[in-house]
């Protein structure tokens, strides 16, 4: 699960600002410049990892 970190120096070569990290506190995506715009790609990324059900509704 992702998860919105602010990381304010370089670290392990990820650059300042928002990432989404894993579990394990690795940085995955990013960086993005607010907190918000990290949660929309998160959002983003968990609908697409969802399996549609063809019979919902």
């Amino acid at each position: 699960m992702l998860k919105p970190v602010h990381i304010t120096e370089d670290r392990d070569g990820a650059k300042a600002g928002w990432w989404a990290v894993d579990e394990h506190g690795t940085p995955v995506f990013g960086p993005y410049p607010t907190r918000e715009a990290v949660l929309v790609h998160i959002a983003e990324k968990r609908g697409a990892d969802q399996i549609a059900d063809d019979n919902a509704g």
